[in-house]
Parts: C-alpha cells; structure tokens; sequence
C-alpha cells in the first residue's frame, strides 16, 4: 500500500543522497551548499526536499550553532551504505586477473578441451592463481545454458547460433591416420590400404545424439571393418595400440595426443575438408571484463 508518509521521496534524487551524506557530516546548509556549488536558496530548498521526504527537521539551531537531530544521528550509517551502494553501482567495471577470485564453467567436447581448453589452463596459472575453470560437456542444451548464464562460454565447430550469440573463430583443422608405430607402413598410408584395415570411429554430440564422425567410411570403407566406436579421442588412441587398426583424428588432436600416446601419423590418402572451431558466447557477457579477458586468452593461443 502506498505511503503517503514517504510521497515526498520522488522528489529526490541520487544527487539528493550525496548531498544529504554532506549535510549530515558538515551540519552546515551553506558549506553543504559550497560543495555542490549551490546559492544559499537553493541549498535551502535541497534541505527542505530532504526534510519533507523523511519526516525531521535533520539539522537544528543550539547554543553554539547548528546540530543534529537525533534523527539524523541514526541516519548516518544508512545513508553512509547507500552512498557506498551508489558508488558500487555507477563505478567502472574492472577485472584483474592477478587477485581475481573466479570460477568460469565453459562447454566443450574433447575436442576443444584437449587443444583449447588445456592450453587455457597453464595461462590461468601462470597468470590468474585464484581463477578456475569448470568444463561441461557440450549437449543439446549448452546454448539455452549460455543464454541463462549457467555457462560462460563454449567451444564448438561452426555451427548457425541463435540470435544474441557471438563467436570468434579460433583456427581452422584438418584430419590425420593415426597408427600404432609397429604396424604403420614405411612410407605413406595409402587410400587402399586405410580402407581395408579395421578401424576405430569417434563419435561426436548433435543436439541430443552421437553421430559417428566416420571419415574413411564416407571414402568408401566397408562398415563391418568398424571395431570400435568412442566420444573419447584418447580412448580411440589406447584402443587401436599393439594392432594394425587405424583411426581418423583432427591434426590438432592427434599432434597433442602424440606427446602422451604411441602413435604415428599420416596425412589423409585423398584431400578431406577440414571445419572451423569457434569460441561462443550470449550477449549477456559480450561486455563483461572478466570474460572480454578470457576470451582474449583462447583467442591468441
């Protein structure tokens, strides 16, 4: 139910608090005034706002001058936290790494997490000690979650993006063979013989489902010569070590999993088209500083 005691409080303003904050610590209208550059009837009349709008007299005279009321005594800490509050609000938003405290979650499948998101992290040690990353798994639902806020990017091939979303492209990739080193073939793999050898296929998320990423059968191998079918690039390494089976992998992936698998590459027997991998976001955070930082982070690397 409306107040008719507080009607007088839309005749204030934010101005009103500052002024207000001044009076109560200056217990002066005129040097109040001074401050804010005002004549001495206008000083009165922002005095006599305040007056109408809480109900007390604020400042009175006394013996020795001007004082405050016990009213205005009780006001200080209040009006103290909503200038503090005001300031909060209208102050310029700013990010530093060095003594954030922040947990970013960012969806991805293993793709963006083994090339992007691993490097991401050494430069968040490096660089920011107390921030985080949460990684979540791509799924049909990782846009609605960026556009509520559950998440604060994504890693993901291009794709058509809602409107509100932004996107960066990262890099561009292409596809390799990967092998186990005892079975690989001296010189080159050929088209012929990738095709005949069995083979791993890794699964990648469409919405609510797992499509088979199966370059070589799209090149015409036979579908019963299909071992093994895995969402996990490094299950499909582990998988094909010690035989003479054969996996397609992104150039990316492959060359980081080198490092920590015994693997061997070789490029595609025929030209395959590579893909873009994009960084997306809601226009939620587009001007966020926290998030303008890390973005610029996967951006460069």
């Amino acid at each position: 139910m409306f107040n008719m005691q507080n009607a007088h409080v839309d005749d204030l303003d934010l101005r009103s608090i500052r002024f207000l904050a001044t009076l109560l610590e200056t217990v002066s209208i005129t040097r109040t005034g001074e401050v804010f550059g005002l004549s001495q009837p206008a000083s009165s009349r922002a005095v006599e706002r305040l007056r109408r709008a809480i109900g007390d007299p604020l400042i009175v005279r006394g013996s020795r001058g001007y004082v405050l009321t016990q009213r205005a005594e009780a006001l200080k800490p209040y009006v103290a936290a909503a200038q503090g509050g005001i300031d909060a609000v209208f102050a310029p938003d700013v990010f530093d790494p060095s003594t954030a405290v922040r947990s970013f979650r960012i969806g991805s499948t293993d793709y963006g997490a083994i090339t992007v998101l691993s490097t991401l992290c050494h430069s968040l040690t490096a660089s920011a000690p107390g921030v985080s990353l949460e990684i979540a798994p791509w799924a049909g639902d990782t846009l609605k979650r960026l556009e509520d806020g559950y998440l604060d990017a994504a890693l993901y091939p291009e794709a058509p993006l809602p409107q509100d979303f932004h996107f960066k492209t990262l890099f561009s990739d292409t596809y390799v063979i990967v092998l186990d080193p005892a079975h690989a073939p001296a010189n080159k793999l050929t088209l012929d013989e990738a095709l005949q050898r069995r083979r791993v296929v890794v699964l990648y998320p469409d919405g609510q489902r797992l499509l088979p990423d199966d370059l070589l059968g799209k090149l015409g191998a036979p579908g019963f010569l299909i071992a093994m079918r895995t969402p996990y690039f490094t299950t499909a390494t582990w998988g094909i070590r010690d035989t003479d089976m054969v996996v397609a992998l992104p150039r990316r992936v492959a060359e980081k999993l080198i490092e920590t698998s015994p693997i061997t590459l070789f490029a595609m027997p025929v030209s395959f088209p590579g893909f873009e991998y994009r960084l997306i976001w809601h226009a939620r955070t587009h001007r966020d500083p926290g998030h303008r930082w890390l973005r610029s982070l996967m951006i460069r690397e």
